[in-house]
């Protein structure tokens, strides 16, 4: 697809995820709303960026800026990847933030239900990704999480509200939903928020 000049791109900027269905990200929605409307969060606007419930998605890969020629490579590396996973429940549940200490740079949900499958799931996209396009996996341990505000750079007074406001919100909050699909995701990034274009999708076994 063209850019905004109407050059095609040379890169894509790709990530896999599971997307989160309507009913549970309307809960998701709600509870971004209530921990974005603490006052100390509003007295920060501007300096913490609030993910679009839309946008909100589990990332099991993050593929950075990628060759297009190799998508239908990744579809297939994805179709191996989805039969070691059968179609699973995920409870998100709780917050938290990266880095663990210190000023927060991205704050998230945490998943309590479906952990083990999202790591396994994550694991076999690594294996099948290094398989057949050569991908190296990552060096970090797989953290399952939905990744739900960004702040700033010098902003740690408005991260940590954010983060405070966060997990007070989701004191007793949990919402949980199927995980049926991994969706390859190109990224399309300019003014405010990105934009999301699936490029595949592939059914997990039942």
């Amino acid at each position: 697809m063209p850019d905004r000049a109407g050059v095609a791109p040379r890169t894509y900027r790709l990530f896999i995820a599971a997307a989160i269905p309507p009913e549970p990200l309307a809960v998701c929605r709600e509870l971004l709303s209530t921990a974005s409307s603490a006052p100390p969060v509003v007295a920060a606007a501007g300096r913490v960026r609030w993910t679009r419930p839309e946008n909100l998605h589990l990332t099991l890969r993050f593929l950075g800026d990628t060759d297009p020629a190799l998508v239908t490579a990744m579809e297939t590396a994805m179709q191996q990847a989805a039969g070691a996973v059968a179609a699973f429940p995920v409870t998100l549940a709780g917050a938290g933030t990266f880095p663990a200490s210190g000023p927060p740079r991205a704050l998230w949900l945490g998943t309590t239900q479906g952990r083990e499958e999202l790591t396994a799931l994550a694991s076999a996209l690594d294996t099948e990704l290094a398989v057949r396009i050569g991908l190296e996996t990552g060096t970090s341990p797989f953290h399952p999480h939905l990744t739900v505000a960004r702040a700033g750079r010098g902003e740690p007074a408005a991260g940590l509200a954010a983060a405070a406001a966060l997990r007070s919100a989701t004191e007793g909050w949990s919402a949980t939903f199927d995980v049926e699909r991994i969706t390859l995701y190109r990224s399309h990034l300019g003014s405010g928020q990105p934009r999301y274009e699936v490029l595949a999708s592939i059914a997990l076994p039942s």
